[in-house]
């Protein structure tokens, strides 16, 4: 509809480099932290945190006494397929069931607490996605930092341990 080189627009914004705001230390402090054989549980003064070192989960969470996990905290690699996808036979969504990574599970390597002072907790999980009877797919590292306000923080590392060209996105 335009010649080629045709200015549709041209605008001239200035930015200005935003300047990172402080976030306020927690002065709270935990009313205890315990760890047992095959749970974690930290609690503070309106909250009540709970880890299964098995599953490597956050399967309890309440504030203020109301519960807010219907099920635990877990990372997911799968998405339904769309019709982009190709659900006819053959197509991409057959591929990914192949690989397994419709019903990936997750098995713990590892569950250790960074540290822990009055304040604060740091917690690592060390896991592997893999299908039964299927190479594993993702290794991966969950750190939970939790203050005694209650606030988590999550961040998730996932690193491939085999080639999949069409991993669902």
């Amino acid at each position: 509809w335009a010649d080629s080189g045709f200015v549709v627009c041209e605008s001239q914004l200035l930015v200005s480099k935003a300047e990172a705001v402080p976030q306020p230390k927690c002065t709270r402090k935990f009313v205890s932290v315990d760890n047992f054989d095959f749970r974690f549980c930290i609690k503070g003064e309106d909250f009540v945190l709970e880890f299964d070192k098995f599953k490597g989960v956050v399967d309890k969470y309440s504030f203020n006494g109301v519960s807010l996990l219907e099920e635990p905290i877990i990372e997911n690699f799968y998405r339904a397929p769309t019709d982009n996808d190709g659900c006819r036979p053959g197509r991409q969504n057959d591929r990914w069931r192949q690989e397994g990574l419709d019903r990936l599970k997750k098995r713990v390597k590892s569950f250790k607490v960074l540290y822990i002072t009055d304040s604060e907790v740091k917690i690592s999980v060390e896991g592997c996605f893999a299908a039964d009877a299927l190479k594993p797919v993702f290794d991966t590292t969950v750190t939970y930092t939790v203050n005694a306000s209650g606030e988590i923080e999550i961040e998730t590392e996932f690193i491939p341990l085999r080639k999949i060209d069409f991993i669902p996105r």
